[in-house]
């Protein structure tokens, strides 16, 4: 799970607004709650399969007691660079308002673009300092090529990213329309509209197991809600499609992050150096116990 559901253009709150008229405030809102949920799940539950797989770094294993390597700033500030995208993209949605000017240049919420920008930025100013010891030339233009071997870096990576996601969402945007011309979308939705519990439970299995087929998660999500919730919406049932959107839309990052063809698996793999068999092996049961989460979170609150 990550952030890209707090993210006002992010395609999958996009189309659950689209679907349903309500603003981009109200999706994102309806949103926090399950998707923090079914963050705080997934991450407990790899914490627990690492450890039990050995897989946790262990300092009393490589003969240094904690005590011996405290906590630097340098170490909390790298701790949080990570995180950081997502911190501010939920820090600064509209709804908080707490820096009034950003609202008035994105008043449907700050750009992801140039949450990236910045926290690039900063990640440039952190490491140019370390750099610059390392060479020992940081009167002779050390800080110049710092920033621009991150900034290839950052191109290298935006590149690859349209390579490997653009292909995969254009390939199962084709597999769901060939479901909605068969009448398979009609189908679901009119079982779910006469069943809200069968509905919180399909919703995001559907768009899993469609997201594990195709390797997109954005695809199903989007298809999901352009095809199902405008009929709930226009039959007086708007709180149950904004929460099945949003759903769905969880449902179809969890199949994702599983789906052994999925860009970001691929990715993950090529930085880390592990097989797709080895990672999937890490990341399918704590996927399975979010996408539970999601499902009893939303036959709860229904």
């Amino acid at each position: 799970m990550g952030g890209n559901l707090f993210n006002p253009g992010e395609p999958d709150i996009v189309a659950v607004k689209g679907a349903t008229g309500v603003s981009i405030a109200d999706v994102i809102a309806s949103a926090t709650a399950p998707t923090l949920l079914a963050a705080a799940v997934a991450i407990c539950v790899l914490l627990l399969v690492l450890s039990r797989r050995g897989m946790l770094p262990s300092r009393r294993a490589s003969g240094q007691h904690p005590a011996d390597t405290p906590l630097t700033l340098h170490d909390a500030v790298r701790a949080v660079l990570a995180p950081l995208p997502v911190i501010l993209l939920l820090l600064l949605q509209p709804r908080w308002n707490l820096v009034p000017a950003l609202q008035q240049i994105w008043p449907n919420g700050i750009a992801v673009s140039a949450i990236m920008l910045v926290c690039t930025a900063l990640v440039m100013v952190f490491t140019a300092g370390r750099t610059m010891r390392v060479t020992g030339d940081g009167e002779s233009g050390g800080l110049g090529r710092h920033v621009s071997q991150i900034t290839v870096e950052f191109f290298k990576g935006m590149g690859h990213a349209f390579t490997t996601v653009i292909s995969v969402i254009i390939a199962a945007t084709c597999f769901l329309a060939g479901l909605e011309s068969v009448g398979a979308i009609r189908a679901f939705t009119g079982l779910i509209s006469s069943n809200p519990d069968v509905a919180h439970v399909m919703s995001p299995v559907i768009t899993g197991v469609l997201a594990v087929i195709s390797g997109s998660g954005t695809a199903p999500s989007v298809a999901f809600s352009q095809g199902v919730l405008p009929a709930l919406a226009a039959g007086g049932q708007l709180s149950l499609a904004i929460m099945l959107g949003v759903s769905g839309a969880i449902g179809a990052s969890l199949g994702r992050t599983t789906s052994p063809v999925s860009a970001v698996m691929h990715f993950t793999g090529s930085i880390s150096g592990a097989t797709i068999p080895e990672l999937l092996r890490v990341v399918w049961l704590p996927m399975v116990a979010a996408l539970l989460s999601t499902i009893l979170y939303g036959l709860v609150s229904s």
